[in-house]
Formats: C-alpha cells, structure tokens, sequence
C-alpha cells in the first residue's frame, strides 16, 4: 500500500492516506497513522478527518497522540467551527497523557478569550484542580470565579456538581447538601442532586432517607446512569439494616475514602474485619483493594487473594477475581490473570458480568497464542 500511496493523486491518494492512517492506528502505531495525515494536511479531506482521528486515538486509550492530533488540527483550521473545542480536547488529553501544566496552560489561554470556550475553559481549570492536583479548596476559588456566567444550563448543573464534590471532599457536608439542593432545582439536574443527597445521606447514617432519595431516582429514572449506584445502596441497607452499628462504620469509611482521609479509612476497615458480618468485610477489602490499584497494586492484589481465599459470597468471589486478574495481567502474568478469568466462569457461570469475563478470555487466549 506504501508503493501505491506513492504513486497516487488526486482523490486516489486520499483514500490511500486515510486507509494508511487508519491501518497504523488498528495496527498499534497510532503515531505513524498522524504522521500519515500530518505529511498531508493540505488536503481539505484530510484536515477534516484529522479531527476524527484524534478521537479515535482518544477511544482507544492513546492520549498522548491523541492530543497532538487535536492540537495539529486546531493549529491548521484556525477558522474551523471545531476550533475551540479541538483546543479544549487537546488539554484534556494533555491532562490523562500526565501534562498538568500543559494542559492548564491551554485552559488558561483560552480562558482570555470571549463566548462559552472561555467560561468552559475556566471550569476545566476547577476540575483538574479537583480530580487531578486533589485541591479542592483550589478549585472551589476558580469555581467562583465563573460561577456568575453560569447562571443556567449545562455548566450551571456541572458547577453545582462539581461544587458539591469538593464540599464534600473538605468535609463540608451542609454545604455540599445545599448545593445538591440547588442543582436539584435545575432543570435536568434532578436525578444526579437526588443521588448525591442519597450519597450525604448514606455517609451518615441516614438510611431511610437514603432509601427514599434512591426510591424517588429509581421509580422515574430507572434507567437513568445512577440508579445501579442507587440500588447498590438501598441493597446494602437492607441486608445489612439488622446490623446498624456495622453499616454505619461502612459507610463512614467510604466517606473517609472518597475524602482521601486514608487513615480514618483504614481505622473503619480494620474495626469492620473485627466486628462485621462476613459480606460487609469482604466488600469493605474489595472497596479498599480498588482505591489502592494504582498506588500500590501488590497491595491491591494480596487484598483480591485474601477475599477469594475466604470463602465469600459468590458474588464477591466474582469480583475479588476480576480484580486479582486485573492485577496479575498489570505485572505481565496474563497467562496467570487467564487461568483466573477461566477459573471465575467455571465457579459462577451465571454472574451477570460472565459475557465480560468471556471476553476477557479470548482476548488473552489471542494474545497468549501470538506470543506463542
């Protein structure tokens, strides 16, 4: 194809460009396939599907490339209606690719401009100042700065979210609940502000309002995004409503999680693994073993071993699985993490995330093969 892609004009080499960029890319050569679109960029065709390609690159995890791809599209079609939101893209891949400053730089600089890029970059600021750098203090000040040209709409639902967040995080529970209150109010930000409030709720120790937030989600939003995570709730209430001491220091450890406040979690965990009934010590170790799956994932793994080897529910066994296979393939034992994912669907093959599993399977079965 390279021979012919030399030889070609006109619309011919452009489907030969884009068919090379497109192989580079399925191939796992995501940069050759810019580079291919780069050297031809003069191509009103080509220009246009640069965009494209950059979410693409985006979709199959490759942030890095993914942000050169949208920054070499804005930085060509300088007029494009895509423009500002090419640059907005760029920054957030910058940001996923480890580049903070880059992609706080760009947020800023788009900052200085007019119309909604610039109230939109501002927010973008908040969030890696929240998600990111963990400053949520930092954040709620640059929250501030826009929250008078978010007055309504979709960025006003999003900063009473964010808001209510890093309330939380700072332990600043009434407010977070009243900012909840407020996107509640919203049109279109009921459902997530009545989760939210179930969330305050649950943390602490206010079960029966738990359940009628969750109830209320549920009933006219059944399939809303969060009503899983609501029903989650009200199914832990009421397995666990005849131990309440128990299900109240659950909760409060995975208020201590989500604020970071490391010890106190781990304080709530240990007295959960002395005094609670067996399922909640299992779900309390696999919640712990997924918040430590990127800092420390050797402890992560012994927390997934120590679940699977005490007889749980099957249900948790499935999960301590996956989990321990996510670990083992992370340190390059997949012909490990494969004999786990087997040995998961031959133990529960009626657990509804055996599809996902199976996957799973051939996916290292084609790996494992190649390598062979």
């Amino acid at each position: 194809m390279q021979a012919a892609h030399a030889g070609a004009r006109g619309a011919e080499r452009t489907t030969l460009t884009l068919l090379l960029a497109g192989c580079a890319l399925e191939t796992g050569d995501p940069k050759l396939g810019l580079q291919t679109l780069r050297d031809a960029i003069d191509d009103g065709e080509i220009l246009q599907m640069l965009y494209q390609y950059a979410s693409r690159c985006e979709a199959a995890g490759h942030v890095a490339i993914a942000a050169e791809a949208y920054g070499s599209f804005a930085s060509a079609a300088q007029n494009s209606p895509y423009h500002a939101n090419a640059l907005l893209k760029q920054a957030e891949m910058l940001a996923q690719a480890g580049d903070v400053d880059g992609a706080v730089a760009l947020y800023r600089s788009l900052s200085s401009g007019g119309g909604n890029e610039s109230a939109e970059a501002v927010f973008r600021v908040a969030l890696l100042q929240a998600q990111i750098l963990n400053d949520p203090a930092a954040a709620l000040q640059t929250l501030d700065i826009i929250e008078p040209r978010a007055a309504r709409g979709d960025l006003r639902r999003r900063l009473l979210a964010l808001r209510a967040e890093c309330r939380l995080h700072l332990d600043e529970l009434a407010a977070a609940a009243a900012d909840w209150q407020l996107l509640r109010a919203e049109p279109g930000g009921r459902e997530q502000a009545e989760f939210g409030l179930a969330e305050l709720a649950f943390f602490a120790a206010h079960f029966d309002s738990t359940a009628a937030l969750v109830d209320s989600l549920v009933t006219r939003e059944p399939t809303h995004p969060l009503a899983n995570d609501g029903l989650e709730m009200l199914l832990l209430i009421d397995e666990y409503s005849s131990h309440p001491e128990a299900l109240t220091v659950f909760a409060r450890a995975r208020l201590h999680d989500r604020q970071q406040r490391t010890e106190a979690a781990r304080n709530d965990r240990a007295w959960l693994q002395q005094e609670a009934p067996s399922g909640l010590r299992h779900l309390s170790l696999l919640e712990a073993a997924s918040h430590l799956e990127k800092t420390a994932p050797a402890q992560a793994l012994a927390l997934y071993l120590q679940v699977g080897a005490d007889q749980p529910q099957e249900r948790y066994a499935v999960s301590a699985a996956l989990g321990q296979a996510r670990m083992l393939e992370g340190q390059g034992q997949a012909d490990a993490a494969l004999r786990t994912y087997e040995s998961a669907v031959l133990s529960a093959p009626l657990d509804p995330r055996t599809p996902e599993i199976r996957r799973h399977i051939t996916r290292l079965r084609t790996l494992l093969g190649g390598m062979g």
